[in-house]
């Protein structure tokens, strides 16, 4: 599918909708406004999640569609591909049910770069979900981010044999490292890490920055470094972690599982579907929009 599609630059979803509004008004445009409105869902574009959405309907031969979707910026739990556990058991160890989006985007973990303006899409995740029919994941509050992650390690560290047991490989020495990415919204956030910290080497620090993998720990580790951090969600301005099991296969170290939490970072989608986009239409927003790149992009689950 393809889109004329606009960088949104830091602009949040409410400007935009202002925006849009004033430039369709302006252009004199005979427009109708649906909310929640979508032109297209499918296999490559964006899947929508919780995010607010606005399709603009500009009548006319010189008209066509302005779809404007909302970002996010919440914390969300992934894992590895869990479709070779049984739903029922994931859902009485965890509480909730696992599902594999198609199309993800707003993550920089499995980021296959094919999008032009936003991460994505991302692939090879899965999510927890609370519901049979839900496709995808709720939004929690941070202290229940973590609770549900110190689960997932958990009950995979219960269950790696069987994972093991599953591959097509053989994997000896297996170890559970912890890795961190996290960029604070203010330097001093980072400080609350110093005591960890102290004991430790062969991490990266910068201003308000953490970039550091923990070889081989244990939960108990991991709960007590959580423990430490900022409880306010927008303490953060990125955020990574990860739970990564590595074993050695035909000797040499590799990857076998993972599980973490990332720090969404959706921004808002302002698309044009190239099909139903007259080139008046086009070229009025492109002048109007000046200074915000417009281009055409055909997204592409493959990158």
């Amino acid at each position: 599918m393809e889109f004329y599609v606009v960088d949104p630059k830091d602009l949040d979803f409410n400007e935009w909708a202002d925006r849009v509004r004033a430039f369709l008004d302006e252009e004199q445009c005979t427009y109708t406004v649906e909310d929640g409105g979508l032109y297209y869902i499918g296999d490559d574009v964006a899947a929508p999640w919780h995010e607010d959405s606005l399709l603009f309907k500009v009548e006319g031969d010189e008209g066509g569609m302005i779809e404007l979707r909302d970002g996010d910026r919440n914390f969300y739990v992934f894992t590895d591909d869990l479709s070779g556990f049984d739903d029922r058991e994931i859902k009485e160890s965890m509480g909730f049910q696992s599902r594999s989006p198609l199309a993800l985007y707003g993550f920089r973990m499995g980021n296959q770069k094919g999008c032009r303006f936003h991460l994505g899409p991302s692939t090879g995740l899965s999510f927890f979900v609370d519901d049979d029919d839900a496709d995808y994941p709720p939004i929690l509050p941070l202290s229940e981010v973590w609770k549900l992650f110190f689960r997932s390690v958990r009950w995979l560290q219960q269950n790696i044999s069987r994972v093991q047991d599953a591959l097509p490989f053989r994997v000896e020495k297996m170890c559970m490292d912890f890795e961190v990415d996290l960029q604070f919204a203010h330097p001093a956030s980072l400080d609350v890490l110093n005591e960890i910290l102290s004991d430790e080497d062969g991490f990266e620090r910068s201003r308000g920055a953490l970039r550091a993998t923990f070889r081989d720990r244990d939960l108990t580790f991991l709960m007590r470094f959580i423990a430490e951090l900022p409880p306010d969600p927008e303490d953060f301005d990125e955020a990574q972690i990860r739970v990564v099991w590595r074993g050695t296969v035909d000797g040499a170290e590799r990857e076998v599982f993972f599980t973490g939490v990332e720090r969404r970072h959706l921004r808002p989608f302002v698309q044009l579907p190239f099909h139903r986009t007259s080139k008046s239409l086009l070229d009025k927003l492109r002048n109007h929009f000046k200074g915000h790149r417009v281009d055409r992009q055909e997204y592409n689950l493959d990158g």
